[in-house]
């Protein structure tokens, strides 16, 4: 049930300016994916579940991260030579 009641066109009219006054910058393009993006998140996603079981530190785990991303990249350029 909605209620029909004057305030509501009114309410804040004159006191909240329009987001366009507000926000004055732009949102930036989103960034064209990589063709390694898909592999990339899986590895992040799966070694980042080690570091949420608390059996590493989060600094052991992005090394092994940028390791398997490194290592999944040349094996993927390897693929398309």
């Amino acid at each position: 049930m909605r209620l029909h009641l004057p305030v509501y066109p009114c309410f804040g009219a004159d006191v909240w300016p329009p987001l366009s006054c507000i926000f004055k910058s732009h949102p930036v393009p989103y960034p064209r994916a990589s063709q390694y993006r898909n592999n990339a998140e899986v590895i992040t996603i799966n070694t980042f579940k080690t570091y949420l079981g608390d059996t590493v530190d989060v600094n052991t785990v992005l090394k092994q991260t940028e390791e398997e991303i490194n290592s999944m990249v040349v094996a993927e350029k390897g693929k398309s030579k």
